[in-house]
């Protein structure tokens, strides 16, 4: 390790420098200078500024580490990129990330006290797991943001708050901004999102002008259902106004705001074009779509309808209208609709103007059979190592049966039992289903409707915390099949004290992996093998003390 003290300034000559496990320690008000000669840092530990400077340079240098921790003094990287393979801890002083790439696979924290600079700059989160960020970053505008994860979401903590002033890259993985007054804003309106993979999981915020389109990357758990607004000239009460958009699975009976009460999901305003009346509304989702204390008019709403049941006959016959909650009249009012695309990929576009502040939008439909059956909910409870899954349908066409799936990671997911469905009914019909082995730890549910042509339609994902305490060990991994590149393993013990032992051996009983874990009731985590795995089949042995368990992996 490397440990700075004493104070003063201590430059780093011309050298690449490799630091052990020990990491990098800088203490009593010393300098560490590495701005003169910019060097590449590679730390096998952590850096930690307790009481003083690091100065890493500009874009010749770089550094690598794994956990970063500054309590008192500055970090300043002139342009040098960053690389955290762990958390990075903002306890107080100044990090100054630069115009380089700041790019963390653990948590970001910043506490109240601590100053973050993020010039103009990238930070990237890139971590295989779920990524914490807490803290009020508002002060210091992030330049660019990008969320490029193989797995895992980035989960923004209570009254956190993240502006954007360049562009948000979403590449991998959610952002989820659900958490009581967490907010994520973009400052910079149209242009202000890329998007390859990904969406907003809450509520996402956005400054727009006069005259502006925009279309939010918002979802739900694993689906993604964008919503476009399109501003009217001139209708704005300033410029810019903050808009705020999220979106939401299941009725929209279940909202309640300061603004709005879902009070009748069947008190419908009538057409005034007898031929276009709206009689069924949809119960699936619908969206939030508020104009940030302002008033406006928009001029177009376009909602996705990717994958609700519908048929390619249903969206080409125009059967579907946007419907707006007019709460002043107690009804849902029409905007018109035209529709567009296949059933993997339609929307369903406005064609009247619509004032504004917070309003609820969803799609609503001449005929039943132009909506997806009716889900008034789908819920689970985990009690005594099983979950008791429960849903209720308001009304079912042509429903032959549902299919459960279950996943331990929320993306690939394996059928675990059917119920048959009631065909048609106009009366809301409850269902139930027992998962009698979920996974412990956390585990995700999704329904599949199927129709006795074949049509089916796919729910939202639920999720369901097993907690009960195992005896002796258990273990699995997920996905499987699956590839050596990812593997995930999670382990479940009654002893959080004694190391728990893992391996993997071929059908010959050659060795793939040996490692140890520290005690912990629950172990969940990705995993490298140390020899090439070709397609076939594996075994897995986990041991702690006197308990051994078993279990196969197919690689594909």
């Amino acid at each position: 390790g490397l440990t700075i003290s004493g104070g003063g300034i201590k430059t780093l000559p011309a050298i690449a420098l490799n630091v052990g496990a020990n990491g990098i320690n800088i203490n009593d008000g010393a300098i560490l200078d590495n701005s003169v000669n910019n060097n590449d840092i590679t730390v096998n530990g952590d850096v930690n500024v307790n009481n003083g400077s690091f100065l890493l340079g500009n874009s010749g240098a770089s550094l690598a580490a794994q956990n970063f921790t500054i309590t008192t003094g500055i970090f300043t990287s002139s342009g040098a990129p960053n690389d955290f393979s762990g958390n990075v801890s903002i306890n107080g002083g100044t990090f100054n990330a630069g115009s380089g790439i700041t790019s963390i696979a653990g948590d970001l924290t910043l506490a109240g006290v601590a100053t973050f600079n993020n010039d103009n700059g990238t930070v990237m989160l890139d971590g295989t797991s779920d990524q914490n960020v807490t803290g009020d970053f508002s002060t210091e505008d992030f330049n660019n943001l990008t969320v490029n994860k193989s797995s895992g979401n980035v989960v923004l903590g209570a009254s956190t708050t993240i502006n954007v002033s360049n562009i948000l890259s979403l590449n991998g993985g959610n952002i989820n901004t659900q958490a009581s007054g967490a907010s994520l804003r973009l400052l910079n309106g149209v242009g202000s999102v890329s998007r390859t993979d990904g969406f907003v999981d809450g509520p996402l915020q956005v400054d727009l002008n006069d005259n502006d389109a925009f279309s939010f990357p918002v979802g739900k758990n694993n689906t993604y259902k964008p919503a476009q607004i399109h501003i009217q000239n001139g209708s704005q009460s300033a410029n810019p106004l903050t808009w705020e958009v999220e979106y939401y699975a299941g009725t929209a009976d279940d909202f309640v705001s300061v603004e709005n009460d879902i009070t009748s999901m069947s008190s419908i305003e009538t057409n005034a074009d007898p031929d276009e009346q709206v009689v069924y509304i949809n119960t699936s989702d619908y969206w939030r779509i508020d104009s940030g204390g302002g008033s406006a008019t928009l001029d177009a709403i376009t909602i996705d309808i990717s994958n609700v049941g519908l048929s390619s006959d249903d969206i080409n016959d125009q059967l579907l209208q946007v419907m707006v909650w007019d709460e002043a009249g107690g009804e849902w009012d029409h905007l018109g609709g035209i529709s567009s695309g296949v059933p993997s990929a339609a929307n369903v576009v406005s064609t009247l103007p619509q004032s504004f502040s917070e309003k609820i939008v969803t799609s609503g439909a001449e005929t039943n059979t132009a909506l997806p059956v009716d889900l008034l909910y789908f819920r689970g409870v985990a009690e005594n190592n099983n979950v008791e899954l429960s849903w209720k349908t308001a009304t079912e066409i042509n429903n032959d049966y549902f299919e459960i799936h279950r996943s331990a990671d929320g993306r690939d997911f394996e059928v675990i039992g059917t119920v048959k469905g009631a065909g048609d009914s106009s009366e809301p019909i409850e269902y139930t289903f027992v998962d009698a082995n979920p996974y412990f730890g956390l585990n995700y549910y999704q329904l599949r409707q199927v129709d006795f042509d074949g049509a089916d339609e796919i729910f939202e994902v639920i999720q369901v915390e097993n907690k009960y305490i195992q005896q002796g060990i258990q273990g699995m991994i997920y996905p499987n099949p699956t590839n050596p590149d990812n593997l995930n393993v999670r382990i479940a013990t009654g002893d959080d004290h004694t190391m728990v032992k893992a391996r993997i051996t071929d059908l010959s009983g050659r060795s793939y992996l040996d490692m140890e874990f520290s005690g912990s009731l629950v172990i969940d985590q990705k995993i490298t093998p140390t020899s090439k795995m070709t397609p076939g089949i594996y075994f897995m042995t986990i041991s702690q003390g006197k308990n051994t368990n078993r279990f196969k992996i197919v690689i594909k």
